[in-house]
């Protein structure tokens, strides 16, 4: 498939699109593995919304993908703390495997180096992120695995504790740090060349992670509390100390996580982008969709093929072409190749 420019799909320009469409675009994270989806779903195959579950799910499969120059996708695990965690997850990762296997144009990316080649041939590159550790069971020799089948980021928990960490969902566990379990996970996580996440981590394990990893440290999905509170959302102070660890932090495009008004547009997503560049720079903010994750998307989002949109809004506030390339894709670039290679 050849990757083409919009020009005029919700006010796209062409010089946006030209930007958009020449730049390396990275999403940090995507659901499209919640639950058995891609096991009745072909990723492969462009897919026409379906009412009344489009609204939440069906944001992202190849075709669209390309539309909207996509270079480079985490694809989420997410498993139910309670049931067959591993068993479920190493299930919903063969099924990617044997979606890629078919095809010549989403491809293994499983480090910076591999996923600027797989983009400069013109192909879409994928890689796994493990939404809360919940598969590991808490055994550490679970880890090597994930790493083999492409897993390159874990978050330490989710919408429910782990054996890890703490989630932010539970204000009783507010100041509880990680486990001693949490700070071995992270040790061998830098040892392999893994991603700490901390999306979903409570505040003060938020901090103990940041301390505790000797590398680049992310928050693949989220939105900033100065702008819409929530317990999901980070502060100004957290912002600061992933930026002072070198890494970067993903905005997610879920409107009420980024205003709390179904109704508003994406212009909201570049509000959150304007605060993390106000309170750390340019170089810490990034992409994190959460498509596919039970979320509605905000006026002017459809699904993926409308990424195009962020560009325009980017150009329209007086953003460099350098800065909106590096908030597409280049920041999470440099925080891949120097954690993975």
């Amino acid at each position: 498939m050849k990757k083409t420019t919009q020009k005029a799909k919700y006010h796209v320009s062409q010089e946006a699109g030209d930007l958009h469409h020449s730049s390396f675009v990275a999403d940090l994270h995507a659901d499209t593995l919640l639950e058995d989806r891609l096991f009745r779903y072909d990723l492969l195959k462009r897919h026409k919304p379906r009412l009344p579950l489009n609204p939440f799910f069906n944001h992202v499969d190849l075709p669209r993908m390309i539309e909207g120059g996509v270079s480079l996708q985490a694809f989420g695990i997410v498993t139910n703390y309670w049931l067959a965690k591993k068993w479920t997850a190493e299930r919903k990762v063969r099924r990617l495997h044997e979606i890629i296997k078919k095809s010549p144009e989403l491809d293994w990316a499983l480090s910076g180096t591999e996923a600027e080649k797989v983009w400069k041939k013109g192909g879409v590159g994928a890689f796994l992120g493990m939404e809360g550790v919940h598969p590991l069971e808490g055994r550490i020799e679970n880890l090597e695995w994930f790493y083999e089948q492409g897993v390159r980021y874990a978050s330490l928990t989710h919408f429910n504790n782990t054996e890890a960490a703490y989630s932010s969902t539970f204000p009783g566990d507010k100041g509880k740090g990680l486990t001693s379990f949490g700070r071995e996970l992270i040790a061998a996580m830098n040892e392999r060349g893994m991603i700490v996440d901390l999306a979903h981590i409570n505040y003060a394990g938020f901090f103990e992670a940041v301390e505790c990893s000797r590398s680049q440290v992310i928050v693949s999905h989220t939105t900033i509390k100065s702008l819409c509170s929530h317990p999901r959302a980070i502060d100004d102070e957290q912002i600061k100390a992933v930026a002072k660890k070198g890494g970067v932090i993903g905005i997610m495009f879920s409107p009420l996580f980024l205003s709390k008004k179904i109704i508003d547009g994406a212009e909201r997503i570049v509000d959150h982008i304007d605060r993390v560049k106000e309170v750390a720079g340019i170089d810490y903010a990034a992409l994190g969709s959460d498509f596919d994750g039970f979320i509605c998307l905000p006026r002017g989002l459809k699904d993926v093929s409308d990424l195009p949109v962020l560009t325009q809004l980017m150009l329209d506030r007086g953003y460099s072409e350098e800065d909106i390339r590096k908030v597409l894709g280049l920041n999470f670039l440099r925080v891949y190749q120097e954690v993975c290679g």
